[in-house]
């Protein structure tokens, strides 16, 4: 079950529009984009375009990854915020969270 996040802000810092997300907790595979396994990964929102997550390893801003999400598959993105172990991804493309 997941509870929308009352997000009243349009806009994401830079101006880009926000994809509507989900607070959740799911756990997931986390790979490199070479394919070497990192850990685990507990996902604490989910939305279209990306997700935050607390893994198991820290990673840069930057890191090309994979999550394996139950019910959609491999998803492939970059990191584009890390604070030590809880990083913000980005997805290559957009998936249906839902």
């Amino acid at each position: 079950m997941t509870d929308q996040d009352d997000d009243s802000r349009p806009e994401a810092p830079g101006g880009k529009a926000r994809a509507r997300r989900d607070s959740l907790f799911l756990l997931s595979e986390v790979v490199r984009e070479t394919g070497e396994p990192m850990g685990k990964a507990k996902i604490r929102n989910l939305s279209a375009t990306g997700l935050m997550a607390d893994c198991d390893f820290a990673f840069l801003v930057g890191d090309r990854l994979a999550f394996d999400l139950r019910g959609i598959g491999a998803v492939t993105g970059t990191v584009r915020r890390a604070e030590g172990m809880r990083i913000g991804f980005a997805f290559d493309r957009a998936i249906d969270p839902q």
